[in-house]
């Protein structure tokens, strides 16, 4: 039961960034007290109903968790002073704050929207008293409207955004424009805005319910890597969101003839922006293409690569011979192969030829991790495409572009199978055309998290020049973590080294059988916890679990909390709503912040934590975060296999299970595999283990630069 206490607001000792949830303290009939909650819209002063219960927090003591407020006017002086002196009013400091209650006592708050009136105050002028006046009415207008939205069914957060993003105008968007939110406002997808729209009275056959049907379904398609659908399966898609199919004709249609959507050969149906820049995308590549280098050195190839094998110590073979000549013949190439091929090698030997021809010559990669590794195997500085391009995260543009191109004489990606359409096209914007591009990268892995497949796109278009390697150096063939990669990429199950991984400690590959869920995850914390300690991994720092799904038994969710209650039992914590970290915890950043310099996908350690957040390490970068910053962040004993792209780890554990089956692909278990530098060990059902390799077809992607690519050329 709910109880009800009442008091004046004084003072907030949290506040979320995102306007829900805080932490506030108040003065009551009983003295001080501390209540949590969604009341960060409350200002100091406010005489408040607080609606919840009791509950007593190991590190704060008694506190009332708020589940309802309502607000009230300041009942005392003191209390009128601090709610002005706190109000949203600009320019109204204590000092005209305590005039104005001094001057009309209790009634202050019935003529602070009257310019006239608050002209009588001493030292308060016209100009002054207008000002006050108007932002008072602004700040009633948008507490009404609160309550309005309250009305309808909306939480403080979403309120919190929809003001933020609207102000006044947040209420009339609501109800005339409902469909705008699934694409505005973060949290309200569209059954949410569907929900308010149908509630103000729009048909189900409206036309704008089925025009923001079809951009929804376009853009959920997108965020599964879609560059576009096919128009019968848009139609189809569409229509579980419960849309009558006549109305999702006639709204193609209309779209397509006021082009808010984009045909390409008669029944791919784009998002225009999208549709553009994959056309723009292959353009720039066949541009840069038949655009000669700036520097050629087309009659010094065969020099270079023996002055080059002489120089690092090395003897290339004849796959990264030919790597060598093509990249060095050529504005664009792509080199692609599997694990132990050595792409890394000819990223070595690329730069050592530049140093030798004096030529400025670009590393980077789509994520942190790889550009680190790509920095530690050529001992040459990498960079995010992001941080290449100087992304400006509030203006959410590149620096570097079109208009203002990188100064170099070529620039090597790395984990090229990584590119979005998105990113690969903010990359071309910058460079110019005579500076060489070398895209590095296994085709077999997953490809991007985002629109696109590029690097699979490139090569089977068969439009520029790529160089395969095949050959595994004779130091990967005794990995069997190598040896097992491409048995998986043949179609084959991995094998085991041995049944048991400290039955002989110099292997370094293993596959435990476990068909029920329950015993795989018992038998992945005893490895964790056990047996790679005792094998030398540092189950905090070297381990990293890898499982395809985030909900169920073996998903990152659950895996997470498991994995922290055994390896971390006892780190001080600090607890959100939905989470908890302790000092020690590993922790993956799930959104890029420019901010704080930390990237979707980079990992770190807890190094500390406080009141309003904690302090984390992301390799030699010390952040602190708080409030809405802590919603990008999990723990991160178990990530999903998407997230490990790029990345490389001492010991990893493969999650695969038959309740993963609609997962279940040869390219997800291979980039899974992959990850592992010393040690990888697979635990799961063998059926499952099977079907993942087996199964190559599934999971393709709707795009089309192979083909505008090939048009191009």
């Amino acid at each position: 039961m709910n109880t009800e206490v009442h008091g004046d607001f004084l003072r907030f000792g949290f506040q979320s960034d995102e306007g829900a949830f805080a932490v506030g303290r108040f003065l009551g009939e009983q003295g001080e007290f501390i209540a949590v909650g969604p009341i960060s819209h409350l200002v100091p002063g406010q005489h408040v109903a607080l609606f919840g219960n009791w509950s007593v927090h190991p590190s704060f003591g008694k506190q009332l968790k708020v589940e309802r407020v309502l607000v009230e006017d300041p009942k005392t002086i003191r209390g009128l002073e601090i709610f002005l002196q706190y109000s949203s009013i600009k320019g109204l400091g204590p000092t005209y704050a305590r005039r104005i209650v001094q001057h009309f006592q209790l009634r202050t708050l019935e003529i602070l929207g009257s310019k006239e009136e608050l002209e009588k105050v001493p030292s308060i002028g016209k100009k002054k008293a207008a000002q006050i006046a108007s932002q008072w009415i602004r700040d009633q207008n948008l507490q009404e409207m609160r309550v309005q939205l309250h009305g309808l069914g909306l939480g403080p957060t979403i309120i919190h955004r929809l003001i933020e993003r609207y102000g006044e105008d947040a209420l009339a968007i609501l109800t005339r424009e409902p469909y705008r939110l699934f694409r505005e406002i973060k949290g309200i997808g569209f059954k949410r805005a569907d929900a308010i729209a149908r509630a103000n009275g729009i048909s189900e056959d409206a036309p704008q319910r089925a025009q923001a049907g079809l951009l929804y379904t376009l853009g959920d398609e997108e965020s599964n890597g879609h560059c576009y659908l096919p128009k019968e399966e848009l139609l189809q898609k569409s229509q579980k969101l419960n849309i009558p199919e006549n109305a999702l004709h006639l709204a193609l249609s209309t779209m397509l003839d006021e082009r808010q959507l984009l045909v390409i050969d008669e029944s791919k149906i784009y998002r225009p922006t999208l549709g553009h820049v994959e056309r723009k995308v292959a353009k720039k590549l066949n541009a840069l293409f038949y655009a000669p280098p700036a520097v050629s050195g087309l009659f010094q190839h065969t020099l270079d690569i023996e002055e080059i094998q002489n120089e690092m110590g090395i003897t290339l073979n004849s796959d990264q011979e030919q790597a060598l000549d093509t990249v060095l013949s050529n504005s664009v190439s792509i080199i692609t192969g599997g694990p132990g091929t050595g792409k890394t090698t000819i990223i070595r030997a690329l730069m050592e030829i530049a140093l030798m021809r004096g030529e400025h010559w670009i590393l980077a990669a789509p994520t942190g991790r790889a550009a680190k590794r790509m920095t530690e195997a050529t001992g040459r500085e990498a960079k995010t495409i992001h941080r290449l391009l100087s992304y400006n995260g509030h203006t959410r543009d590149f620096q570097y572009n079109d208009e203002n191109p990188i100064r170099a004489h070529a620039i090597i990606i790395d984990e090229a199978s990584m590119l979005d359409i998105w990113l690969i096209n903010a990359l071309l914007n910058a460079i110019s055309e005579g500076c060489r591009l070398i895209l590095v990268g296994d085709v077999d892995q997953l490809p991007s998290v985002g629109p696109g497949q590029i690097l699979k796109d490139i090569i089977a278009s068969q439009s520029l020049p790529v160089a395969s390697l095949y050959e595994v150096y004779r130091q990967a063939q005794d990995s069997n973590i190598v040896r097992n990669a491409h048995r998986v990429n043949d179609g084959n199950p991995p094998v085991s080294s041995e049944k048991d991984p400290l039955s002989s400690p110099n292997k370094d590959f293993f596959v435990l059988y476990r068909e029920e869920q329950p015993l795989a995850q018992e038998t992945l914390l005893h490895v964790v916890s056990q047996k790679l300690s005792k094998l030398g991994f540092d189950p905090l720092r070297d381990i990293q679990i890898l499982t395809p799904m985030h909900a169920g038994i073996l998903g990152t969710t659950n895996l997470n909390q498991s994995l922290q209650q055994v390896l971390n039992p006892h780190g001080k914590a600090h607890k959100t709503k939905t989470k908890e970290f302790r000092v020690g915890d590993r922790v993956l950043q799930t959104r890029n912040d420019y901010e704080n310099e930390i990237y979707n996908g980079d990992i770190g350690s807890v190094e500390a934590v406080h009141d309003d957040g904690i302090t984390v390490k992301f390799d030699e970068h010390i952040v602190t975060l708080s409030g809405s910053q802590l919603t990008d962040l999990d723990l991160a004993y178990a990530i999903s296999i998407h997230k490990s792209q790029g990345s490389e780890y001492p010991a990893v554990i493969v999650v695969i299970h038959k309740a993963h089956r609609i997962m279940l692909r040869r390219n997800l278990i291979y980039t899974a595999m992959t990850r592992a530098k010393k040690f990888c060990c697979i635990i799961g059902s063998a059926w499952a283990i099977a079907f993942a390799a087996k199964q190559e077809e599934g999971g393709e992607r709707y795009t089309s630069l192979r083909e505008r690519l090939q048009e191009k050329a």
